[in-house]
């Protein structure tokens, strides 16, 4: 599998992939091949390899991430493979990087919709990037939603698009790297997958539309 360099981490005025450029000068707009871009592609491979293949239906598979890489790369590398129709993510905690990612891949179309939801004390913590995040799901991806609750879950679940048995991961990582061995789990069941969606959705629901301090000053 090949990766390529992402795209610089930005919710700014930069078009989006799919949509003509304004700027002047598109040369400026060239990521730049850097060190820590050269790093960040050998996690993504890492992660990559975390989940080669998928489980056979009803099946577990236990896994050890290293520390080397975070939970986003391993779901990235999984969508890029077996693309889905909806994408449904728990996290305390996330980046500017990693949710540039997952938003990368709803421009590429290796997702159709993503749900996304973090912890309210990420989102209180910070209140510019959540949302910024949120505004621009709202507004570039109808279907995609995002919220903040009392949740320290970290799941991800993937509905594939071609209608196979669902995903679902289950672990101790977040959508951030910190450097500690984190535990993980793979299961293909739609059973598991769909009490999880279940929950998720309601969350999401009730708080799709709360508001952050800074919304309500």
């Amino acid at each position: 599998m090949a990766f390529t360099a992402l795209s610089p981490v930005t919710f700014s005025a930069r078009p989006m992939a799919g949509r003509p450029s304004t700027d002047p000068n598109p040369a400026a707009a060239t990521p730049v091949h850097t060190r820590a871009t050269a790093r960040r592609m050998h996690e993504a491979k890492l992660a990559a390899d975390l989940l080669p293949e998928l489980p056979a239906p009803d099946e577990t598979i236990h896994a050890m991430m290293s520390g080397r890489y975070d939970l986003a790369q391993v779901i990235v590398a999984t969508v890029r493979r077996w693309p889905v129709a909806h994408l449904r993510i728990t996290s305390l905690s996330a980046n500017k990087r990693t949710l540039r990612e997952l938003i990368a891949e709803v421009d590429a179309g290796t997702v159709s919709r993503i749900t996304l939801l973090l912890s309210g004390f990420f989102a209180r913590h910070n209140k510019e990037l959540f949302q910024a995040i949120r505004e621009e799901v709202q507004a570039d991806h109808p279907g995609s939603r995002i919220a903040a609750a009392k949740c320290h879950a970290k799941i991800a679940l993937f509905e594939f698009r071609d209608g196979s048995i669902p995903l679902v991961l289950e672990g101790s990582a977040n959508l951030r790297k910190n450097d500690s061995v984190e535990q993980l789990t793979a299961t293909r069941s739609r059973e598991l997958h769909d009490w999880h969606a279940g929950w998720i959705d309601r969350l999401v629901s009730a708080h799709a539309t709360d508001r952050t301090e800074d919304d309500a000053a």
